[in-house]
């Protein structure tokens, strides 16, 4: 965790986030959660602090109480999000690999190294009893 900030706001916020982990039961699921994954326990601590600090800006900017079935509902829409743009990136992945070669025909008669050639060759080769 960073020193730059106030250790002050730093020590309470870790104190309201041990309350929160014996008490609250989203940041104690979350602790667990963190810390079945194999982070210690400062670790753990600095995710339930981070999270504790994102519901503190929530309840501030929107003027409306903490409700966990809100909260829920925003954590599967960022999951949603999540995989739409991995599912993006993905496809673009794909595509600008073949945009690579797309002037490009395939050709039977192109160069092909000796260890590929031997490869072919082999597999030719072997009997179709053999297959089956």
């Amino acid at each position: 965790m960073s020193k730059k900030g106030r250790g002050e706001i730093r020590a309470i916020l870790y104190m309201a986030c041990l309350s929160g982990i014996r008490y609250n039961p989203l940041l104690k699921n979350m602790y667990k959660r963190f810390r079945t994954t194999g982070m210690n326990h400062y670790q753990a601590m600095g995710v339930v602090m981070h999270k504790l600090l994102r519901i503190i800006y929530g309840i501030l900017k929107n003027e409306t109480a903490f409700d966990a079935a809100i909260d829920q509902e925003n954590v599967l829409k960022a999951q949603e999000k999540q995989k739409q743009s991995e599912q993006l990136a993905s496809e673009l992945k794909k595509e600008s690999l073949n945009s690579k070669f797309r002037y490009q025909t395939p050709s039977e008669d192109a160069p092909i190294s000796r260890r590929k050639y031997q490869q072919n060759k082999k597999a030719l080769s072997v009997p179709i009893q053999n297959i089956l």
